[in-house]
This record gives structure tokens, C-alpha cells and sequence, in this order.
């Protein structure tokens, strides 16, 4: 099944809840968490996302920030992926 699209607006804060397929763990360690928590902030920097919370599970991640432009949520998310 498809993803839906994501609709991102500027200056609007957004909830973003990023899951593994199958419940799979992906923070096994916590290095693992530095290094994904070292990227997001890095990224959102970079991409003027302004991060105002989040919390890492083992298998998932909610995000609550706010986009400088439409586009920077897609980006920030697909440049932590990547690493």
C-alpha cells in the first residue's frame, strides 16, 4: 500500500511519526539513538526545521516541530534517513 501524500505548510507545527516496517527494532543500542538524535538536529538545523520536542522508541520516533518553508520537512526527514 502506498504511502499518503505528506501535506506540510510553513510555520505550521507538525506531529511526525516515523516507523519501521513490522515492527522491527531499529534503536537497538543507545549509540544508535546519539547518532539518529546527532543527525536530526544537525539536519533540522541546516534545513530550518525548528525541533521542539521528540521521543525515541525501539522501533519508532515522534517528532514535533515547525517547517521554515513547505518543502523542509520532507527534506530533513529524508537527509536523517540517509545519514
Amino acid at each position: 500500500m502506498p504511502r499518503k501524500w505528506l501535506v506540510s505548510l510553513a510555520r505550521f507545527t507538525a506531529h511526525i511519526i516515523q516507523q519501521t516496517n513490522n515492527r522491527q527494532v531499529f534503536f537497538a543500542c543507545d549509540d544508535v539513538m546519539r547518532a539518529y538524535l546527532t543527525w536530526l538536529k544537525d539536519y533540522a538545523k541546516k534545513i530550518e526545521v525548528s525541533l521542539h520536542c521528540w521521543a525515541l522508541m525501539t522501533n519508532h520516533v515522534h517528532l514535533v516541530c515547525t517547517p521554515g518553508c513547505a518543502s523542509a520537512l520532507s527534506e530533513m526527514m529524508q537527509a536523517v534517513v540517509r545519514g
